[in-house]
């Protein structure tokens, strides 16, 4: 979905991911936040390097420019390290952190927070 404001107006448009028309539409590299929620989900790994490489194309350049990552684990925590590895090898780095629900819900609530780190290369170990 891309999200566009306009004015004092937001305009929200479903964008497939990995299409280049379509990221050429909402403009390549110009958001310094991209936000995604539950998008990681277990059995469909195979769609993680076009959401991935979506995301850095949304992604204006510099390292203060952040994409961020909700996610809700379900017993599948190979869904979220072969993302982890995907992000890396694209040249992100990755911090996370459990999000605290309150009492009513389980904590199984996670925020990532991917960057670019201009010192950062495949492998390297990024600092938040």
């Amino acid at each position: 979905i891309g999200v566009r404001l306009v004015g004092s107006e937001m305009c929200i448009r479903d964008r497939p991911w990995g299409d280049e028309e379509s990221i050429a539409n909402v403009g390549l590299h110009e958001f310094d936040t991209v936000v995604a929620a539950d998008v990681l989900i277990g059995g469909w790994a195979h769609t993680h390097r076009a959401l991935a490489e979506t995301m850095l194309a949304l992604l204006r350049h510099g390292t203060e420019s952040r994409v961020l990552v909700a996610y809700e684990y379900r017993e599948e925590w190979e869904t979220v390290a072969d993302f982890q590895d995907l992000v890396k090898s694209l040249g992100l780095c990755m911090a996370s952190e459990q999000l605290d629900e309150g009492p009513e819900l389980d904590d199984d609530f996670f925020l990532y927070t991917l960057w670019r780190d201009a010192s950062s290369s495949v492998g390297h170990t990024c600092v938040a």
